[in-house]
């Protein structure tokens, strides 16, 4: 007891947190830290936090921390405020392969309540040696963990992420050509799902979730800039509810919804919704300016389990396109009901001169299963 006691007064005092600063870092190989001022008792100041160890390096400006003392006599840790400055790290990653555990985690828990009331970390550079960079401005957050997590606000400014395509390993010694065989479609099986319960490692309810201004560079592919991303979502013992996805683009947006049972037999509810200009992430597809600028809808609803689900896709737009499927994923003779229809189609979608066929109407219906399948094809075409 009088260890612990001579400890804490250790930390609350600015001379004593200096001096614990002090043996750390002499002690830890790696870490170096810059005291600045406070401690347990005031605002903890760091000026430099720097970690160094094989294939890692990383710099943290201003670290602060503030946390009430007074939260410890009711077994709570307050923390009312962590910030940063700027924060660089540099990740030249290994080059074997550890192979993953594959045993299932235990649900992740805290002893005791803990709250950050207000996270603030300022801008951040990342990056992985030839795999990716990512980069933000700040980063402001309020939180809460104990038998589930809680973020009450979480926001990210400027988001940037660039990944870069693999290097291409050396061309192999040529093997002789060999004569290929005839693919033999009656080797193709269809593997039923089977029931798979999900466990997850960590129940949380998401209230507040926000990316304004995101760039995606994906391995030297058109750049995407969205305006915001925008999420609310929940996780427990028995199902993860997506209450709203939101993602807005300048030329549409799109919006999902739904929720995924983890019994195991993938019940679920799922609403996707997209709006916005055929043309939003490429070249118009047709001449005419007016009706380049027509919004297209895209609205797909799906719902059941494995053992009967029902989804259908509808498309209204520059084109008509409706679909109805109903089909029972768990059985191996895969029965299903298809059902599509589309007016005013014309292939390929995104050309810019006379299209290599259209059609004015049409339907398809396919019903059965794999032993035995009916196939019925009702359209108007030319070209």
């Amino acid at each position: 007891m009088t260890i612990i006691l001579m400890l804490f007064v250790l930390l609350v005092t600015p001379w004593g947190m200096q001096l614990a600063v002090s043996v750390a870092d002499s002690s830890v190989d790696g870490l170096d830290v810059d005291y600045s001022s406070g401690g347990l008792l005031s605002e903890l100041h760091l000026s430099d936090v720097r970690w160094e160890q094989a294939g890692t390096q990383a710099t943290i400006k201003d670290l602060k921390l503030d946390l009430r003392l007074s939260c410890l006599f009711v077994a709570e840790v307050c923390i009312d405020a962590i910030s940063t400055g700027r924060i660089d790290a540099k990740i030249v990653p290994a080059k074997e392969v550890v192979d993953s555990d594959s045993t299932p985690l235990d649900l992740v828990t805290m002893p005791m309540p803990i709250s950050l009331n207000r996270i603030a970390i300022g801008p951040l550079a990342v990056s992985v040696e030839d795999q990716l960079d990512l980069s933000w401005q700040s980063l402001n957050a309020k939180l809460n963990f104990y038998q589930i997590l809680v973020v009450e606000q979480f926001s990210i400014q400027n988001l940037q992420l660039t990944t870069y395509a693999a290097q291409a390993t050396p061309p192999t010694q040529t093997q002789p050509q060999t004569k290929s065989k005839p693919f033999d479609f009656a080797s193709i099986k269809y593997h039923p799902i089977q029931a798979m319960p999900i466990t997850l490692p960590i129940h949380f309810q998401i209230k507040q979730f926000t990316l304004p201004d995101v760039q995606l560079n994906l391995a030297e592919q058109t750049p995407i800039k969205i305006d915001s991303v925008q999420l609310k979502a929940s996780a427990g013992a028995k199902q993860i509810q997506l209450s709203k996805l939101l993602v807005e683009h300048a030329k549409g947006k799109v919006e999902v919804a739904g929720k995924l049972g983890l019994a195991g037999n993938l019940e679920h509810q799922l609403s996707f919704n997209a709006q916005g200009e055929l043309n939003a992430f490429g070249e118009p597809l047709v001449k005419d300016a007016l009706a380049a600028k027509q919004v297209t809808q895209v609205k797909l609803t799906s719902k059941g389990n494995i053992q009967n689900m029902t989804t259908d896709l509808n498309v209204i737009g520059l084109f008509e396109f409706s679909a109805h499927l109903q089909a029972q994923p768990a059985k191996e003779t895969l029965p299903m009901d298809l059902k599509v229809t589309w007016q005013d189609l014309a292939w390929p979608l995104g050309a810019q001169d006379t299209p290599d066929f259209t059609s004015a109407k049409g339907n398809i219906e396919l019903s059965g299963d794999l032993a035995k399948l009916n196939l019925a094809i009702n359209a108007l075409l030319s070209g």
